[in-house]
């Protein structure tokens, strides 16, 4: 195995697509990559490096894995989803720099992982990108990124996210992204998307600072963690948001 200082496992990713990996060990860029297909240097049946490694996602506990993406979901972003050349070859910043909250996916489930960008698209609305992880190309483990497009409903993806009782994991930039939104949470779990946590559910909560998890029954978590207003209060307004959920449309696109 050969790694570089930046965490890349070169073997790996020359197994995935030796095309990418410069004489000198170096990788090629994401927009690189996608600078040669456009201009027909590039074998369309290999997948793209979107990253050497999955740093931008380890958060959610993913394996360490090289990123790809196939030439098809390139296709799909371009002519289904109005994702601009742009807004593609800066995937890998947006996924390191922007990201605002991840979750476990709902719809690929166990194994798919879903984040929210702030960033917005041509219809005004957050990017929303999907992976599915520990996937093969070939004979090499990689985390694949499914599928990126515009998506609102974003109160209802992560009252859906909570009530099925899936992981949810927020960061620093989460508070006030949701807040610039006016969401409508539930009190007692927006308290828990401040970034005082780095992965929460119904039943769990870890720390940023901790590896070990902070899991409670939900009826014996502190009266300080939950809203003053009533449980049911609560309850009507989870189910308020997830009466409004997306259209069948929105779960496809992350498949």
């Amino acid at each position: 195995m050969s790694i570089r200082d930046d965490g890349f496992d070169l073997d790996a990713i020359r197994r995935i697509n030796n095309t990418v990996v410069n004489d000198d060990g170096t990788v090629k860029s994401f927009k690189e990559q996608l600078l040669e297909y456009e201009y027909g240097y590039y074998n369309a049946f290999l997948p793209f490096i979107v990253y050497g490694d999955s740093r931008a996602i380890a958060q959610s506990g993913a394996s360490n894995l090289p990123i790809v993406m196939n030439a098809s979901v390139l296709a799909k972003l371009k002519q289904k989803h109005d994702l601009v050349p742009m807004e593609i070859a800066e995937l890998p910043k947006m996924m390191l720099e922007n990201n605002v909250i991840m979750m476990d996916s709902y719809t690929v489930h166990p194994g798919g992982l879903v984040m929210y960008l702030d960033t917005v698209g041509i219809h005004d609305a957050p990017l929303f990108v999907a992976f599915h992880l520990d996937q093969k190309s070939g004979e090499v483990s990689v985390n694949r990124l499914a599928s990126v497009y515009e998506r609102a409903n974003i109160e209802y993806t992560i009252c859906k996210t909570w009530e099925m009782g899936l992981n949810l994991y927020p960061n620093e930039k989460t508070e006030n992204w949701l807040k610039s939104l006016g969401l409508q949470l539930p009190d007692n779990l927006a308290s828990f998307l401040t970034g005082d946590y780095r992965a929460v559910s119904k039943d769990t909560r870890i720390p940023v600072d901790s590896i070990i998890s902070d899991s409670r029954p939900p009826d014996k978590t502190p009266e300080s963690s939950y809203s003053l207003r009533s449980e049911s209060v609560t309850s009507r307004d989870a189910s308020k948001a997830l009466n409004n959920g997306p259209s069948e449309e929105h779960s496809r696109n992350e498949r």
